[in-house]
């Protein structure tokens, strides 16, 4: 048994469909734009912690020296706090941490392979990955000695 439409009902549910259709994509569309537009602004703010970071004499003198994580450990511990960050890790330039928010990490490897650009070539930039602590769009900024002629390492932070 097959019912019959008319040519009014056939209108109505093509125009509904045609609406919802628009209202489904143009929603996708803004959700995706607002996506976008906070993953910038979460890189934005990864970069000025992480260059803040990198500036820091503090940190410029004791990236790879010995005994160096107990300068910078609690100096990174405040700055996450302060800033609200998920973390702050600081790496020497053999990808070592000297900072990690799981003090078990410190003196270990650096998990991701996101952080040569920032060793081997002194680049700064953003990075979406997994880590310890779970995806994050984080920034990689090098640290340079006083002179800002010698890398001595390099700063991540989401």
């Amino acid at each position: 048994m097959r019912i019959k439409l008319g040519l009014h009902t056939k209108m109505a549910l093509l125009s509904f469909a045609s609406v919802l259709l628009a209202i489904v994509v143009g929603g996708g569309l803004v959700v995706e734009r607002i996506t976008n537009q906070i993953e910038k602004e979460m890189g934005m703010r990864a970069l000025a912690t992480a260059r803040t970071l990198a500036q820091m004499e503090e940190i410029q003198l004791n990236v790879g020296s010995e005994g160096g994580e107990k300068v910078i450990q609690p100096l990174a511990e405040r700055i996450r706090t302060a800033t609200g960050v998920a973390y702050v890790v600081i790496l020497d330039n053999t990808g070592i941490r000297y900072s990690h928010p799981l003090e078990e990490h410190i003196g270990k490897q650096f998990s991701g392979s996101d952080y040569h650009p920032a060793i081997q070539e002194g680049e700064e930039y953003l990075s979406a990955a997994e880590g310890i602590l779970g995806p994050s769009i984080c920034a990689f900024v090098p640290v340079k000695s006083q002179e800002g002629t010698k890398q001595v390492g390099a700063v991540t932070a989401p």
